[in-house]
């Protein structure tokens, strides 16, 4: 369905946080097909070593995973992430769709969990439902400051915030 709107409104917009969170963030569960083939691509392509990442998904540790250059980056993005998108009809297909050109600025986090792969900033204006839409009005108590507005949110700074 297409639906056009002139305005939209985010009412204590801090909450918004999470959805937006969910929509560009990939989780990779450790009992999932997806998380033993990332798994395995680190660990062939001597990304990690097998024991290293088994003490990190044994340990509360939180590891950011770094690549160590941009073409190991983007062979993990366009041909690791790629070939789990076998089924055009899956989720992960049409967010892998929508976000694959913005992966290559997100983070790699290893927990005793999975892989989350998400970026710092969360970019509301890569949304494009949300860039159709002419006007948007942002509402919070929460939020102290026009700067901490714009970087929860991942906004540009024409932002308008109200003189008190």
């Amino acid at each position: 369905h297409n639906i056009s709107a002139d305005y939209l409104i985010f009412d204590d917009v801090h909450l918004f946080e999470d959805i937006l969170d969910d929509e560009l963030s990939f989780k990779f569960m450790r009992d999932s097909d997806e998380f033993e083939s990332i798994k395995n691509f680190l660990i062939d392509n001597e990304i990690l070593a097998a024991e290293e990442l088994s003490k990190i998904l044994s340990s509360e540790e939180i590891k950011v995973l770094h690549f160590k250059d941009e073409e190991q980056t983007i062979k993990f993005i366009y041909s690791e992430l790629a070939k789990l998108t076998i089924d055009s009809e899956s989720d992960f297909f049409w967010k892998y769709m929508r976000y694959k050109d913005y992966l290559k600025n997100y983070l790699f986090f290893i927990t005793r969990d999975g892989f989350l792969l998400s970026p710092l900033v969360k970019p509301l204006s890569i949304i494009s439902q949300i860039n159709k839409v002419p006007y948007k009005v942002y509402f919070s108590a929460t939020i102290p400051s026009k700067n901490q507005f714009i970087l929860t949110l991942g906004l540009n700074d024409k932002v308008k915030m109200p003189e008190y």
